[in-house]
């Protein structure tokens, strides 16, 4: 009778690892079957005696054959650190991937844009995320529009009509100038420096701040 009952126990035993093993082979092709481009099922897994150690490694050399893919934001940032001219870098600071604030470079003027775009560019800075994109693009911004209001000031200097015209335009504070001799001027004395500045103005114009300071503080000396 007890040999009986251990005949039994030990059947129902090996029954059991039988399942086991055959429920482990099943999940293994299960999970393998999907990716396999040969297409093994989980009747040939079984047929062919592969073990989920075999069908684990299958699983990863195909996984390793397949194609890697990259996402839109890293192909948008290779793009933009291989750009090789300025219009080609602004293109992809456009990208809506990247996720930019370009609200500050948007109310540049279309040149102004172009060349923060160049400065941008040839920083040569590698730019690896869309926050040291921001920032770049942020100081490349600020310094055009200081750039922008500088220049705009020297043409108000450039074609101003009259010496009051220009009087005007050299007090602009856009202009930078040096004015602490200016300001103790009398009223007459600012109008004859207005004058002698007109007069030593080059044909195209003051090219730089430098020039016109210099003009500036001629004019002054010339009063004494």
């Amino acid at each position: 009778m007890t040999k009986r009952y251990e005949s039994k126990s030990n059947t129902h035993a090996a029954k059991g690892k039988r399942a086991a093993k055959a429920l482990t082979l099943t999940l293994a092709a299960a999970v393998a079957a999907p990716l396999l481009s040969s297409g093994i099922t989980t009747a040939e897994v079984s047929a062919n005696g592969l073990s989920p150690a075999d069908s684990g490694e299958q699983t990863e050399s195909v996984f390793n054959a397949l194609p890697q893919t990259t996402s839109p934001v890293v192909q948008a940032l290779d793009k933009l650190n291989s750009a090789s001219t300025a219009s080609e870098l602004q293109s992809t600071l456009e990208a809506a991937e990247l996720a930019l604030n370009l609200t500050a470079y948007n109310a540049l003027s279309e040149q102004d844009r172009a060349a923060a775009a160049e400065a941008l560019l040839s920083s040569g800075v590698p730019l690896a995320d869309s926050a040291a994109v921001q920032e770049a693009l942020n100081r490349a911004v600020a310094a055009q529009r200081d750039a922008a209001v500088l220049r705009d000031a020297l043409v108000a200097v450039n074609s101003s009509g009259d010496s009051t015209q220009l009087q005007r335009a050299l007090e602009s504070p856009y202009l930078g100038l040096v004015m602490l001799h200016y300001r103790k001027l009398t009223p007459e004395q600012k109008q004859a420096v207005a004058e002698a500045v007109r007069a030593e103005a080059p044909a195209g114009g003051f090219p730089s701040r430098a020039a016109l300071q210099q003009a500036l503080n001629n004019a002054i000396v010339s009063l004494a």
